[in-house]
């Protein structure tokens, strides 16, 4: 397919510099949403995700997060890729992967209200920024949604997603939610 979107350079609140992509919709987005990649980096499998989502009217971006150790990590899905996504997955901090993550919302909010999607890894850092309250994004890890619900003046987003946590050490399955500000 076509990429519709462009790598970008950010800076994240420690001064550590990261690139990202984004992926603009033709049209007025109707929100931003944080695409938080698996173990394998920003790869052909997350740009093209982002494109599909900026293909349903959303500004969608995606942070190298993996930047902090090294950069342009693109693996593919080989036993030998995966285990040095791991490895690298095992190097980086979660508090500094959220330092970045926070920047590309900066980029993300240009499209209006933000929520966040987290594949394999992702999903771990996108539950732990929803955990951010002042940061007001509604989480979707691991991409499982079983129910939503929007009330008049502001809404709840709930998630009830399932994941393996291999390394982490966290539940199998857990519960988040997202109160992002009202309308």
């Amino acid at each position: 397919h076509q990429p519709m979107g462009k790598t970008l350079r950010l800076t994240a609140g420690d001064k550590h510099e990261f690139t990202a992509y984004r992926a603009d919709p033709s049209g007025k987005p109707k929100g931003g949403l944080l695409v938080i990649q698996e173990i394998f980096g920003v790869n052909h499998h997350i740009r093209g995700t982002c494109d599909k989502f900026a293909a349903a009217g959303y500004l969608a971006v995606a942070p190298a997060l993996f930047d902090r150790v090294e950069v342009g990590i693109e693996y593919g899905y080989l036993p030998a890729d995966i285990e040095k996504g791991r490895a690298i997955m095992q190097k980086l901090d979660l508090a500094k992967a959220l330092e970045d993550v926070k920047a590309a919302l900066a980029v993300a909010k240009e499209g209006g209200k933000v929520g966040i999607v987290g594949y394999c890894w992702g999903g771990t850092v996108a539950w732990a920024a929803a955990c951010r309250k002042a940061w007001c994004i509604s989480t979707r890890p691991w991409a499982r949604i079983c129910e939503t619900w929007r009330r008049p003046r502001s809404w709840i987003f709930r998630t009830w997603c399932c994941a393996r946590w291999t390394v982490t050490g966290m539940p199998t399955s857990f519960a988040a939610r997202a109160r992002p500000e009202p309308a």
